[in-house]
């Protein structure tokens, strides 16, 4: 009969290996006190980063959804906005980058904010799909009305007051239907003179709406709100696909604050961020979120005004050509730019990987002998 061999397993310990293992493990240990910069180094993937994202700090995504907008904004005390969600089409991208890089790595997956700034398709046409997949608590949306017949009521989405826009688009009805139906949502016409605000002491920031001023205008474009962010002395410029008049109006009755990261307006049509808005914000980045099919938007007369009023050609980007584009501002007052921020399907805990590194080098540092007797 055969015998069975049996495998002992000797370890090799001397007072040198112990101390030699539990300075190595403390080392490794250690680095556990900047696990929220490990993991967003080696979660984010980017090119042409100028730093270590601040995950603490302000983070705006220019999703590159196409030809659209897409914008998610990830606040100091924890909330979290989307403005505008693109075109239907681009959904699967958007809530895909939406799972792997804003709610990577918590269950609670809530917006408390989303902001539609008009009702064109290329800006809210995955807006229902975005409400379907995450709770929305705040919803600031354009004085445009759906009379859009909804096929399950055989009546209009909504109800039009007089001498207000309304539009009968399918894409803009669900949307809308959807708005309406969202559960302890509070929903909000845009309107120049509201704000949003948050954050404690240095933390603190503020959404401060110059725009729309009436309730009525031919184009929907110019229901689109121009909006700052501030935070930590920066300042950030959204404005929709709002047209230079709606720039100009608003310039003759506020004073904006110094611009460091502006929106291009309509993907950066010549109808859009005219020489009076440059001239008085300064601006230091310019972002155009622009797809293939682009309706030779960005204009060359649009870029020409960025480079003539002083922002650097290196400082302008599209999410075509630099993919998704993350702007960080940090606590320290800096901004960092990342472009091809990748969408990654897996969230790596730095913990996990300490207590692996710590039972590598046990084996190696003690040299486990495994022998058959």
């Amino acid at each position: 009969m055969k015998k069975t061999k049996k495998q002992n397993i000797k370890f090799k310990i001397s007072s040198a290996r112990v101390f030699i293992f539990l300075v190595l493990s403390f080392l490794v240990l250690l680095s556990l006190i900047w696990q929220n910069s490990i993991e967003q180094l080696i979660n984010t993937g980017y090119s042409n980063n100028s730093g270590i994202l601040d995950e603490q700090g302000l983070q705006v995504h220019f999703v590159n959804i196409g030809q659209g907008d897409g914008i998610l904004i990830e606040l100091p005390d924890g909330k979290t906005m989307i403005v505008d969600a693109g075109p239907s089409g681009s959904a699967s991208k958007l809530l895909d980058y939406i799972e792997n890089n804003i709610f990577e790595n918590t269950q609670e997956k809530v917006f408390d904010y989303m902001i539609l700034t008009h009702s064109d398709t290329d800006h809210i046409g995955a807006a229902d799909e975005v409400l379907d997949a995450y709770q929305i608590n705040s919803v600031y949306r354009p004085e445009i009305y759906s009379n859009y017949i909804d096929p399950e009521t055989e009546e209009e989405v909504e109800e039009t007051p007089i001498n207000r826009v309304n539009t009968s688009t399918q894409t803009y009805g669900k949307v809308i239907k959807r708005v309406l139906n969202e559960p302890n949502c509070t929903v909000i016409f845009s309107y120049e003179g509201l704000t949003i605000t948050g954050g404690i002491g240095l933390d603190a920031y503020i959404f401060t709406f110059y725009s729309p001023s009436e309730h009525s205008y031919t184009d929907v474009n110019d229901f689109s709100p121009i909006i700052t962010l501030q935070y930590r002395n920066q300042a950030v410029l959204l404005t929709g696909d709002a047209s230079i008049e709606n720039e100009e109006e608003v310039l003759s009755k506020y004073t904006l604050p110094q611009i460091d990261v502006l929106k291009l307006g309509h993907h950066g049509s010549n109808t859009s961020t005219g020489e009076a808005l440059l001239s008085n914000t300064n601006v230091t980045y310019a972002i155009i979120s622009v797809g293939e099919n682009n309706y030779g938007h960005p204009n060359e007369e649009t870029i020409n005004r960025l480079v003539y009023s002083g922002v650097n050609k290196n400082n302008i980007l599209s999410t075509i050509t630099n993919g998704n584009i993350l702007v960080n501002i940090t606590k320290e007052e800096d901004i960092l730019i990342f472009t091809e921020v990748e969408s990654l399907p897996i969230y790596i805990e730095w913990e996990y990987v300490v207590i692996s590194i710590i039972l590598f080098l046990f084996v190696t540092t003690f040299n486990i002998n495994i022998k058959n007797n």
